[in-house]
């Protein structure tokens, strides 16, 4: 062992390691000092590992590849479970980035017209008792025109109402995020395999059923094709919810 080198004393250690094939498997950078041909057998050895898993790794492909469940540390004791890739929180994180960046400029936005508002109502307020005056002293045909100008006001201030009232129905109809979509999108995949695996158990169950000799298998695939149904029905009602906002109903 001492005439090796680093990395061939690091792939005899993992192999040492997988061999005896524990119940509980950390992984600190695994990948580090390993060759591509290594790496690639170590991913097929970690995909079929049945035993609980934690990977700590800077290999963006090698975490795609094992993993489906993400502890990430965002600081101040605050740790986040996301369920998916790697990639995806990338992904996720971005678009998240770009609706916060979105609804900062929108806010931006509220408060210049709020001012440009206030602006108009206190130029209009300083204007307000000459065109009282003109209108009390004024003649008919003067007065005719106050009239008329106050007509256009009022129909101002109704576009301004309608504007507020589609502004209002705009903002209760919320359409479906980014992070939203990618969650559709892959719950439609998750439903259509446990639907497969339900569907295949269930033909399990009736054939033990039927010939009764192995009443441990029964109850085995029983259990499981309930756990399956339930998980199913979670991700069923999930579905429905984002489906609604994807108008896809």
């Amino acid at each position: 062992v001492s005439s090796l080198s680093g990395g061939e004393r690091r792939r005899l250690h993992l192999a040492s390691v997988l061999i005896e094939r524990p119940n509980v498997l950390v992984l600190d950078e695994p990948t580090n000092d390993l060759d591509l041909q290594t790496v690639e057998v170590l991913e097929e050895v970690v995909k079929g590992y049945g035993g609980v898993l934690l990977v700590v790794s800077h290999d963006r492909a090698f975490m795609d590849s094992v993993v489906d469940r993400l502890l990430v540390l965002k600081g101040d004791g605050v740790v986040r479970l996301f369920q998916g890739t790697y990639s995806e929180y990338l992904d996720i994180m971005a678009a998240e980035r770009e609706e916060e960046e979105l609804l900062r400029q929108l806010e931006l936005e509220e408060a210049r017209e709020k001012q440009e508002r206030e602006a108009a109502a206190a130029a209009a307020g300083s204007t307000g008792g000459t065109g009282a005056e003109v209108a009390k002293g004024g003649s008919s045909g003067t007065s005719g025109r106050n009239g008329e100008v106050g007509g256009k006001v009022d129909a101002g201030s109704g576009a301004q109402s309608k504007k507020a009232a589609v502004a209002t129905a705009t903002v209760t109809k919320r359409k479906i995020s980014y992070y939203e979509e990618l969650e559709y999108k892959k719950l439609c995949k998750e439903i259509e395999e446990l639907t497969a695996k339900r569907d295949k158990l269930d033909k399990l169950v009736m054939e033990l059923a039927q010939t009764g000799t192995d009443l441990a298998a029964l109850e085995s695939a029983s259990i499981e094709m309930g756990k399956i149904t339930e998980e199913l029905d979670g991700k069923s009602d999930r579905w429905m919810e984002l489906a609604e906002l994807a108008g896809d109903l």
